[in-house]
């Protein structure tokens, strides 16, 4: 907590079990502490934290993830970025790994959208120190209450995951930019585990599927691809026959309960767009 002073700290806990509301209550009472009655997921979550800290006057919000480490004078070096570049909606520190001893390996893979920043961190270039970026993810961001309040929160149709590039589709779209300050720093202590498929059919597997199709075409800079819609329907459907003529009953029921989502959400994602292309505080409160 030494790394934030002299800022407005709010936690939203998602009904955690293993202790952490009880030691921030004891350690530190003077953090605003919402205990939620459920897990209400990445960006709903956010949105109350959000709209908690703009009550408060906040003229920026720092999202940081509970598992970031960050220098004392980081906050403050973005704020002062952030000022300095109104035409910025978020800007992010350099992101590295729990060892601080190498970039974060997705964190790496985003870069590649703007490879100067690597030629100039090479050639120890000071001139800029600002770059612009079409993504970063959502695990440090400063945050303009500007940009808040012309696009709203995070889109509650994400639980887990895929909430940030949404929300970045988002500022691009309302012309405003994401930029990462290649002289600030935090550690992302992520664990180290491959990825691995979510078990067919399972909670984690729809969600995933979910997460997926609302990524690809709640996108308000594309058009809605009608074609890749039905495309993506036929193909399950094929799966659908393709199981039952098989005689593989449980896996045909599983694709029928994957297209039946997938209709659900093309309505969704009508709402979701339509929604997102208007200016406001679309999810949250914006004082």
């Amino acid at each position: 907590m030494e790394s934030i002073k002299g800022s407005e700290i709010i936690i939203i806990d998602n009904n955690s079990t293993d202790g952490t509301v009880n030691f921030i209550e004891s350690n530190y009472p003077y953090i605003y502490l919402e205990k939620q009655k459920e897990n209400l997921g990445f960006g709903k979550a956010n949105n109350i934290g959000i709209s908690k800290a703009l009550e408060l006057g906040a003229e920026a919000v720092f999202l940081m993830n509970q598992d970031v480490y960050l220098n004392e004078s980081v906050i403050e070096n973005l704020f002062v970025a952030l000022k300095n570049n109104p035409s910025y909606g978020i800007i992010s520190p350099i992101h590295l790994n729990a060892k601080g001893n190498e970039l974060d390996r997705d964190f790496a893979r985003y870069c590649l959208a703007n490879r100067k920043i690597y030629a100039d961190s090479l050639l120890n270039n000071k001139k800029e120190s600002l770059y612009e970026m079409p993504f970063v993810n959502a695990a440090a961001w400063l945050v303009s209450k500007e940009c808040f309040c012309k696009i709203g929160g995070f889109d509650p149709n994400f639980f887990h995951y895929g909430e940030d590039e949404n929300f970045c589709q988002r500022v691009a779209y309302h012309g405003l930019k994401i930029g990462i300050h290649n002289q600030n720093f935090i550690c992302h202590d992520t664990p180290d585990i491959k990825s691995r498929p979510k078990k067919l059919f399972s909670s984690k597997y729809y969600l995933a599927y979910k997460k997926f199709i609302f990524v690809k075409f709640a996108n308000i800079n594309k058009a809605f691809d009608v074609y890749a819609f039905e495309k993506e329907k036929k193909n399950i459907a094929k799966k659908i026959i393709k199981s039952f003529v098989g005689l593989k009953l449980k896996y045909s029921l599983g694709y029928f309960k994957q297209l039946k989502l997938l209709y659900s959400l093309k309505k969704e994602i009508k709402k979701s767009r339509e929604l997102n292309k208007k200016e406001g505080k679309h999810y949250i409160s914006c004082y």
